[in-house]
């Protein structure tokens, strides 16, 4: 075997004969993904927007809603806290759900939601069917990952797709140039992410199409 992959907290090591290539785990561009998705939700007219996640102990989704409120504040938007759910243990389906229950029983209704990532979204969306609701009509819903349930759920989520095989490209070129170096370092590996526009958002611009539509 050529290489031995070395788990440890925080950190991935690829050992290499004797050459040890540290890479960072947290390298998902967070804040550039969340900035997006949510002024892809202010260009389309929305201005009471919601953020639902879970385990903040998590530092990708601590990153993510640091970066919405972030966002709103630069856009002038008003941040309603009350509206901010992310008392869930973890990030799944069954807690964006719970989540989005909590969320509607308050007094704001939001006009869209931002969710920490695809599986918390996906709840969401399961919730507002079973009372009735309907989206992107009722709500507008943003996640992040781009998982591949993603593109075949009802309506279709539009999401921030995270460039995982970039990812891998990256890493193997760092790992020539440092098989040639012969040096042992730790190796940052920026992950691209791009926000994909499906059916799940709407505009509320009067007379106006969906903005910054992507497949």
């Amino acid at each position: 075997m050529l290489y031995n992959i070395i788990p440890k907290k925080g950190f991935d090591i690829i050992k290499l004969k004797n050459i040890f290539l540290i890479f960072q785990k947290s390298l998902i561009d967070n804040r550039k993904g969340i900035r997006e998705a949510t002024e892809h939700l202010i260009q389309n007219g929305h201005r009471d927007i919601a953020f639902i996640g879970g385990d903040l102990t998590h530092p990708s989704i601590a990153e993510r809603l640091e970066a919405f409120k972030e966002t709103l504040r630069e856009h002038n938007v008003s941040l309603k806290e009350e509206i901010i759910v992310v008392d869930e243990t973890d990030n799944r389906i069954r807690n964006g759900y719970r989540a989005m229950e909590k969320l509607l029983k308050r007094d704001i209704r939001p006009s869209a939601v931002v969710a920490a990532n695809d599986a918390m979204a996906i709840g969401c969306i399961q919730y507002t069917k079973t009372i009735g609701l309907k989206i992107p009509e009722d709500f507008s819903i943003v996640g992040f990952d781009d998982i591949e349930i993603s593109d075949h759920i009802e309506p279709r989520l539009t999401t921030v797709r995270v460039h995982k095989e970039e990812m891998g490209k990256l890493a193997m070129r760092r790992l020539v140039e440092i098989v040639r170096s012969k040096t042992q370092t730790v190796v940052t590996v920026h992950v691209p992410v791009e926000l994909i526009v499906r059916e799940s958002t709407k505009s509320l611009n009067a007379s106006m199409p969906q903005l910054s539509a992507t497949l």
